[in-house]
Formats: C-alpha cells, sequence, structure tokens
C-alpha cells in the first residue's frame, strides 16, 4: 500500500456516446486504488448521456457547448485538483485494477509521468472482443521518434499536473492531432518518466472513432492537420536536429501516401497539392513517390500471381 497516496484526476471528454460512457466510467470504478477524482467534461449531449451520468454521483460533470475534445480536455485541467492526471475517451477503457501500479513510480519526485501498454480491441459480428495490435511504451532515447513517426498513445501516459504548467496544455487549433502535437513538445522537453510492462488502456476500434474507424472517415482530416503540424514545429527556430529529421520524414511518409490515393481515388488535383506540399522540404520526393508506387504495384502483382 501507498502511504497518503495521491489524488489521481481522470478527465473524459464526452459528446453523445450515451452508449458506451457507462463501460468507460465502470472501468475507473474497477479500479484498486483510492483517492480518484472523475472529471467529465461533457459538449451538451442530447442522446441521454447527462440522464446516464446522472446515475454516478460521484462524477464530476460539466455540461455546455465547446469547441471539440482538447477544448475539453482544457477545461478539465483547469478543474482538475489531482497531483496526477489521466485521460479517459468515452469509448475506451483502462484496463483492471492499474492504477496502483501507475501511481507507484511518482513516489520518486524527479518522475514526471509514467507510460505503460496500449491495447486495441472491437467487438466481433457475434459480440466477442477481438483483441487488436498493442502499442509498447518506448524508452527515452527514442520517444521523440515515436511521437511524430509512430502511435503517441497519449491515453497509457498518466502526468504530474506540474507538466502541464511547463510546458502548456492542448492546442484548440487542431481538431485531431492535438495530442500528437502535445507528446511532441513533451518529448522535446525532455523530460523523466517511467515505463511499465503493465496493459493501461484499452482503445476501441468502431466506426464513430475520430483514429480508429474501419474505413478511415477522418484520414484526410488528419493529413491535413499532420501538414499543419509539421509546418508549424519546422518554422520554430532552435528546433533539434533528430526533430527536423523526423518531421521532414512524417511529412514525405504522409503527402506519398495521400497523392497515391487521391490518384486512385481520380482526384488529380488534390494528387498535386500533396505532391507540392512534399516537395517543399524534400526535393527528392518524386523518386520516393515513384519508388513506392512501383513498389505498391509490385506487390499487387504478386498477390495476384499467388491467388492464380
Amino acid at each position: 500500500m501507498i502511504e497518503n497516496p495521491p489524488l489521481v484526476s481522470i478527465i473524459t471528454p464526452s459528446f453523445n456516446r450515451a452508449d458506451l460512457i457507462g463501460q468507460a466510467i465502470d472501468s475507473v470504478l474497477k479500479q484498486n486504488y483510492s483517492p480518484i477524482e472523475h472529471i467529465i467534461i461533457d459538449g451538451g449531449s442530447t442522446d441521454g448521456t447527462l440522464d446516464l451520468l446522472a446515475q454516478f454521483p460521484h462524477l464530476k460533470v460539466i455540461s455546455e457547448p465547446d469547441k471539440g475534445i482538447y477544448d475539453a480536455l482544457n477545461k478539465g485541467l483547469r478543474m482538475a485538483q489531482g497531483e496526477i492526471i489521466g485521460f479517459l475517451n468515452t469509448d475506451d477503457l483502462y484496463a483492471p485494477d492499474v492504477l496502483m501500479d501507475i501511481v507507484g513510480p511518482f513516489a520518486d519526485p524527479l518522475v514526471e509521468a509514467v507510460a505503460g501498454r496500449a491495447g486495441v480491441f472491437r467487438l466481433g459480428k457475434d459480440g466477442n472482443v477481438e483483441n487488436g495490435r498493442e502499442i509498447t511504451p518506448t524508452s527515452p532515447e527514442n520517444l521523440l521518434e515515436r511521437e511524430i513517426l509512430g502511435n503517441p498513445a497519449i491515453n497509457a501516459w498518466f502526468f504530474r499536473r506540474s507538466i502541464f504548467d511547463g510546458i502548456g496544455v492542448f492546442n484548440t487549433g487542431y481538431r485531431i492531432v492535438a495530442d500528437r502535437e502535445f507528446m511532441i513538445r513533451l518529448a522535446l522537453a525532455d523530460i523523466v518518466y517511467a515505463r511499465t510492462d503493465h496493459l493501461v488502456y484499452r482503445y476501441r476500434r468502431h466506426s464513430g472513432s475520430l483514429t480508429l474507424n474501419e474505413d478511415q472517415t477522418f484520414l484526410s482530416e488528419i493529413m491535413l492537420e499532420h501538414l499543419k503540424m509539421t509546418d508549424d514545429f519546422l518554422e520554430k527556430a532552435g528546433l533539434p536536429g533528430p526533430a527536423r529529421q523526423y518531421l521532414k520524414k512524417m511529412r514525405t511518409r504522409d503527402t506519398v501516401m495521400m497523392a497515391i490515393f487521391r490518384l486512385h481515388k481520380w482526384d488529380p488535383g488534390q494528387a498535386w497539392f500533396y505532391t507540392r506540399e512534399g516537395i517543399r522540404y524534400d526535393w527528392i520526393w518524386p523518386l520516393k513517390f515513384t519508388l513506392e508506387v512501383v513498389d505498391r504495384l509490385k506487390n499487387a502483382f504478386l498477390r495476384r500471381i499467388s491467388r492464380a
């Protein structure tokens, strides 16, 4: 047991998720830890979410119009009283009995954050849980590369509240990728953090998810925000060389993929837009585009041969 355990604040942004938010709340209630405050920042739901939330008197709930997920998270940060802060989406879950393992490393005053494993799951057509890939926390020397080129998995992290005083809160200029932008700032700040091998967070893949939906509904919006984000960082004076390298690599990867995607959709105007955006920071972008097209054609040909 931890003597004088610190208060943990869990912040959940919510909007019209009456079908799922109860499961998220239950995943907090089932933790083997106390004290916890669970803050719900609701954007003005009209689907019965507020009636459901009223069944949980321990929750701290604000329901009012907001400017999106990250505006809601920033409101929650202003309300939070805990020394340790975590973020739980309405459609996701905490793994059982993880908070004690998360809080333990914070006993070291030098530790500013703790990161755990995250898993992705979905419900199959038969209603059974199908587990997908896992995201493992990386070492400090690889953190910057992970946050730029990989999956930031911010929900599997818990933060000492002083971090937000030091590097700021979420940038509401981004509707979808502000978590990645925040985690890049975190990596650039060279914080001290601990890692746990425990599965901490379970992301739900479903059609309504902004980033984990099956048909990539928000792909174009995500890629446009990535362009804005890479522009914003690359224009900063004093950006470290590795960060500049990873951001350019991210931009090339995204623009090559989107140029091919738009050509496949018979949209040459948008394909040319992504071509221009890629060349801005990578003068050999046309060669990389050509090699990617050739590689995809080769793989398609081999798949066809194997089925013949």
